[in-house]
C-alpha cells in the first residue's frame, strides 16, 4: 500500500553503470561499505566539475555520503575500501573449518573436548569464542532422529 516503486536512473555511456545495479547494495539500511563501482563514479562524475549536489541527485545517494567519499579520495590519494576496525579474531579460516568439521563428523563431541584438540595446536580459545564460530557458520547442534526401518512386520 506504501510501497513505492523507484526508477533508476542511468547514467551517461560513457561511465558505462547503471544505477539499477547498485540500487540493491545501496538500499541496505546500516551498511558501511560502499560498492568499488559507486565510488568511481563518483569520480568520474567529479572530475567532470559536477557538484557534489547533481551527483548526489544522479546516483540518488545522501550528499554527506558523496562528500565524504571526495574528500576521503583528495586526503588519501585512494578510494579503495580500507579494512574495517575492531578486535582480531583468535581463530583463522583454517581453524573454523577444523572446529566445524570435528562437530560435523560426531554432533555429541563435548565443547571443551574440542577446546583441549586447540590447545594442542598452541590456539587457546574459550568455549563461548567455538559455540560462537559454529554458530556463524549455521550449526544449530540439531540431529536427525533414528527412526526404525519401515517393513512389513510393523
Amino acid at each position: 500500500a506504501g510501497i513505492k516503486e523507484l526508477s533508476a536512473p542511468r547514467l551517461s555511456s560513457s561511465l558505462s553503470i547503471t544505477f539499477g545495479n547498485f540500487y540493491c547494495c545501496l538500499s541496505t539500511r546500516g551498511s558501511k561499505v560502499m560498492p568499488m563501482r559507486v565510488k568511481e563514479a563518483i569520480m568520474r562524475l567529479r572530475n567532470k566539475n559536477k557538484t557534489v549536489r547533481d551527483i548526489s541527485q544522479t546516483l540518488d545517494l545522501p550528499k554527506s555520503t558523496v562528500w565524504n567519499i571526495i574528500k576521503t579520495k583528495e586526503s588519501t590519494g585512494g578510494r579503495t575500501n580500507c579494512k574495517g576496525t575492531g578486535r582480531p579474531r583468535r581463530t583463522s579460516t583454517a581453524d573454523d573449518r577444523r572446529n566445524y568439521s570435528i562437530i560435523k563428523k560426531n554432533p555429541q563431541t563435548p565443547i571443551r573436548q574440542i577446546r583441549n584438540t586447540f590447545q594442542e595446536s598452541n590456539v587457546d580459545l574459550s568455549m563461548t569464542s567455538l559455540r560462537r564460530r559454529l554458530h556463524e557458520q549455521k550449526y544449530r547442534g540439531c540431529t536427525a532422529r533414528c527412526k526404525p526401518p519401515v517393513c512389513c512386520k510393523n
